[in-house]
């Protein structure tokens, strides 16, 4: 495992915005204050679209989709990139997520908005 990822945690009125850079690895570390933002609005919206690398297993990121998921978070993930969609939707399924229920995967950054922000 590299470094911990770089990230921005944005808060907005009805949900929390992180933003990854960099190396993207298993790891996906969180400081306890970035995780109590995230925990404190049930809609997430994780965004790719500065990582430059992608060292991730995707059965460790699949793992993580079925925590959210069980905690029963609405995620949004925002990959700009051919090969961070294609890693998030492979994730989803190996993890067997709701796709498209919890989770959704996008190229454009409004229709992740809009999806996560619907009911």
């Amino acid at each position: 495992m590299g470094d911990p990822l770089p990230y921005q945690v944005l808060l907005h009125e009805d949900y929390v915005e992180v933003r990854f850079e960099g190396v993207l690895d298993g790891a996906l570390s969180f400081d306890d204050a970035a995780l109590e933002s995230v925990v404190s609005l049930p809609r997430v919206l994780l965004d790719y679209t500065g990582v430059t690398e992608i060292n991730a297993d995707a059965y460790v990121l699949a793992e993580r989709a079925r925590k959210g998921e069980a905690q029963g978070l609405k995620v949004a993930i925002y990959a700009p990139r051919p090969a961070l969609f294609g890693l998030s939707r492979q994730a989803l399924q190996l993890g067997g997520v709701r796709e498209g229920v919890s989770v959704g995967v996008f190229s454009d950054l409004e229709s992740a908005r809009t999806w996560l922000m619907a009911s």
